[in-house]
C-alpha cells in the first residue's frame, strides 16, 4: 500500500522544520564563534601591543643601563689603573724616603763626628744648612706621601661605592631579564591561544561545511519528496477524475435502473391486470359451458 499525501505532506513539513533549525542553529554558532573570535583577537592585540611597548622600554632601559654599566666600568678601568701607579709611585717614594731617611741619619752621625774633630766653623755651618734644607725636603715629601695615601684612600672608597652600584645595576638588570622572560612567556601563551583559536576555527569551518552537506542532502531529499508529492497530486488529482467519471456513469446507471424499474413494474402490473383478466374470462367460460 503506497502512503497516503498527508503522509507526504507531514514529511515535508518536518523536514522543512529540521532544515530551518537546522539553519538557526547554523547561524548562531557562527555568530556566537566570530563574536568569541573577535573578542579573544582583540584582547590578543592589546596584550601583545602593551607586552610589545614593555619590551620596548626594557629594551631602551637595557641598552641605557648597558651604556651607563661601559661607561662607569671604563671609569673604574681608569680610577684603578690610576690608583695602581699612584700606589706604585707611593712605594717608590716611601723606598726613596726611607733611604733618604737613612742617609740623614748617617750624615747626622757624621755631623756629630766631625763636631769632634778640628774642622773650620764656615764648613761646619754649610753642612749643617745643608742638612736642614735635607730635612725640609724630606718634610715635604712625607706630607705629599700622606696626602697621596689619604686621596688613595679616598679612590679606594669610590671604588667600592662603584662596586656597590655596579651589583645595584646587575640587580636591576637580572629584573629586566626576568620581566622580560614573562612577557616572552605571556607572549608565547597569547600566540598558542591564537594557535587553538585558530585550530577551532578551523573546526567550525569543517562543521558548517558538514552541515552544508547536510542541508544539500535535505535540500535534495525535499526536492525528491516535493517531486514525489506533485507527482502523487497529479496522480491524486487523475484518480479523482477517473472517480468522477465512474460516479458519473454509475448515477447514470442508477438513473437507468429506475427507470427500467419502473417500466418492469408498470409491466408486471400490466400483466397481472391481463393476467388477472384472462383468469376472470376463463372462469366465466368454464361456468358457461357447465351450464
Amino acid at each position: 500500500m503506497k502512503p497516503s499525501v498527508d503522509f507526504y505532506i507531514v514529511q515535508f513539513e518536518q523536514y522543512k522544520k529540521e532544515n530551518e533549525q537546522l539553519k538557526r542553529e547554523i547561524v548562531l554558532q557562527k555568530l556566537n564563534f566570530e563574536q568569541q573570535l573577535e573578542k579573544v583577537q582583540r584582547m590578543t592585540q592589546e596584550d601583545q601591543q602593551m607586552y610589545q611597548k614593555q619590551i620596548q622600554e626594557h629594551e631602551r632601559e637595557m641598552e641605557t643601563f648597558k651604556y651607563s654599566l661601559q661607561k662607569t666600568f671604563d671609569k673604574l678601568i681608569q680610577e684603578n689603573n690610576k690608583l695602581q701607579t699612584q700606589l706604585m709611585n707611593a712605594e717608590i717614594e716611601k723606598i726613596l724616603m726611607n733611604q733618604s731617611q737613612q742617609s740623614l741619619s748617617e750624615c747626622k752621625q757624621w755631623i756629630t763626628d766631625l763636631s769632634n774633630t778640628n774642622i773650620d766653623k764656615e764648613s761646619y755651618e754649610k753642612l749643617q744648612n745643608t742638612i736642614q734644607e735635607f730635612e725640609q725636603y724630606m718634610e715635604t715629601e712625607r706630607q705629599l706621601f700622606l696626602s697621596a695615601k689619604s686621596e688613595i684612600s679616598e679612590k679606594e672608597q669610590e671604588k667600592q661605592q662603584m662596586e656597590i652600584k655596579l651589583e645595584q645595576k646587575q640587580h636591576e638588570l637580572n629584573k629586566l631579564k626576568e620581566r622580560n622572560e614573562i612577557c616572552e612567556y605571556r607572549l608565547k601563551a597569547c600566540q598558542e591561544q591564537i594557535l587553538k583559536l585558530q585550530q577551532q576555527l578551523k573546526e567550525k569551518s569543517e562543521l558548517e561545511d558538514k552541515a552544508k552537506e547536510v542541508q544539500q542532502k535535505y535540500q535534495q531529499q525535499l526536492i525528491k519528496l516535493k517531486d514525489n508529492f506533485d507527482r502523487q497530486q497529479k496522480m491524486l488529482q487523475s484518480y479523482m477524475a477517473y472517480l468522477n467519471e465512474i460516479r458519473d456513469k454509475f448515477e447514470e446507471e442508477q438513473k437507468k435502473n429506475i427507470l427500467l424499474k419502473e417500466e418492469f413494474e408498470s409491466e408486471k402490473k400490466r400483466l397481472q391486470e391481463e393476467n388477472r383478466r384472462n383468469r376472470s374470462l376463463n372462469n366465466e367460460t368454464e361456468l358457461d359451458q357447465q351450464i
